[in-house]
C-alpha cells in the first residue's frame, strides 16, 4: 500500500479515548493524515476514537480519528515492532 504522506518516528505519549474510556498510549509514528499507536488491547477497524497531544505551553491538540488497521502481537513480533493500531484523522 502506498503512503499518502511522509511518516515521522516520534516517542511521545498520546491520550487516546475509545468509547468514553481514556488511556495513555505511546505514539510510534505520525504523518499529516494519521498515526500509529502502541496499544495493549485490539481495537476493531472502523472504531471512532479521539486523540489528544500536548504540544507545549500547556496547549493540546485534540482530533477525531478512525482505526484503519491493526498490527497483532504475533505480526508485530515478526516485524520487530510493537502491537498497535493505525488511525486516520477525520475531517474536522
Amino acid at each position: 500500500m502506498r503512503r499518502l504522506a511522509d511518516r515521522y518516528t516520534i516517542d511521545l505519549q498520546v491520550e487516546l479515548t475509545v468509547d468514553g474510556q481514556r488511556q495513555w498510549v505511546a505514539l510510534q509514528d505520525l504523518s499529516r493524515t494519521g498515526m500509529f499507536l502502541q496499544v495493549s488491547r485490539a481495537i476493531p477497524i472502523g472504531t471512532k476514537v479521539h486523540v489528544a497531544i500536548s504540544i507545549g505551553d500547556g496547549k493540546r491538540v485534540v482530533t477525531g480519528a478512525t482505526v484503519t488497521h491493526l498490527l497483532a502481537p504475533e505480526d508485530a513480533l515478526r516485524l520487530g515492532r510493537y502491537p498497535g493500531i493505525g488511525i486516520a484523522f477525520r475531517e474536522p
